[in-house]
């Protein structure tokens, strides 16, 4: 017998023989309830439900730092990365915007004022870096003072980026204006150096871009994962 508090199992299993479907029982018997799928992250879908905004630097008139090999610009370097990125990511279930997903100015406020409304998971800027008459190379991170599920994501992305055999430089605390207006998690990613003659050219091996996206995309996996 029920008592007006849920399911009543006699009056259901009498529904039930009469035709009425689960969703017509469950309707029923909890009133003012709304009743929908709800999808779980699974082994082919593990960031299923994450929210992440990419934001690729510059773009057009803002070419960024240029390389001083053969010229390579770091607007076009870090977009290219950020859609096969996006794709790969989406491929394994998460959400995925960019601040921009072609070669046109974006100001930093509307990169902020995007990522504000959308509220991801996180926010990671991918850029290239530049330091003139010096030999410096390898990849970069910051991360803005205090939060520390950004710089615990930067490591897990440093660590995979070195077992895809990229030089990488470590992580550290940044200030920039993007970290100021960010209301969310925060990760500023520098691929490496556009003033090394050598890594310059790296960036021109679509198969060191697809290992520094494989590095990226393991990193983000093993933080939500723990």
């Amino acid at each position: 017998m029920g008592h007006g508090l849920g399911l009543c199992q006699y009056g259901a299993d009498k529904m039930a023989k009469n035709g009425y479907t689960f969703m017509d029982i469950l309707e029923y018997y909890y009133t003012g309830v709304s009743i929908r799928e709800v999808k779980l992250p699974c082994i082919k879908k593990p960031l299923l439900g994450k929210i992440i905004v990419i934001d690729p630097g510059h773009g057009g008139k803002d070419l960024g730092h240029k390389g001083v090999c053969i010229g390579l610009l770091e607007k076009d370097i870090v977009l290219e990365l950020s859609l096969k990125l996006k794709e790969r990511l989406e491929g394994l279930g998460a959400i995925i915007y960019l601040t921009r997903e072609e070669d046109k100015k974006t100001p930093l406020d509307e990169r902020v004022a995007k990522a504000n409304r959308i509220r991801p998971d996180f926010f990671i800027s991918i850029h290239m870096d530049y330091y003139p008459n010096s030999g410096m190379k390898g990849c970069e991170m910051f991360y803005f003072r205090g939060d520390i599920e950004s710089k615990k994501l930067g490591l897990y992305i440093l660590e995979n980026l070195k077992d895809e055999k990229i030089l990488v430089r470590g992580i550290k605390e940044g200030s920039f204006y993007i970290f100021r207006g960010v209301n969310v998690s925060s990760l500023l990613i520098e691929l490496g150096y556009l003033s090394n003659r050598l890594e310059e050219m790296k960036f021109k091996d679509e198969n060191y871009i697809n290992s520094m996206i494989n590095g990226i995309q393991k990193g983000i996996l093993e933080y939500f994962k723990y």
